[in-house]
């Protein structure tokens, strides 16, 4: 049972991951979009949001998050 519940969870737990990856590869495109516009305020807001969900990657997968400068 307790095995069972185990691979429910991580299951779970990397359909999250790949869903997060799905929104971090949309948010790179939206912040291609941003930087080919000039739109500054745009561009930050992509740039936190990626490295929001880049940070909650890492915490599900155990890696270590580093933050670019």
């Amino acid at each position: 049972m307790q095995t069972t519940e185990n691979k429910m969870w991580c299951n779970g737990r990397t359909g999250e991951v790949e869903k997060l990856k799905e929104d971090i590869a949309a948010l790179k495109v939206e912040l291609d979009e941003a930087i080919a516009k000039g739109e500054g305020g745009e561009q930050s807001m992509c740039r936190d949001l990626i490295a929001e969900k880049q940070r909650m990657v890492c915490e599900l997968t155990g890696e270590k998050f580093i933050e670019a400068c």
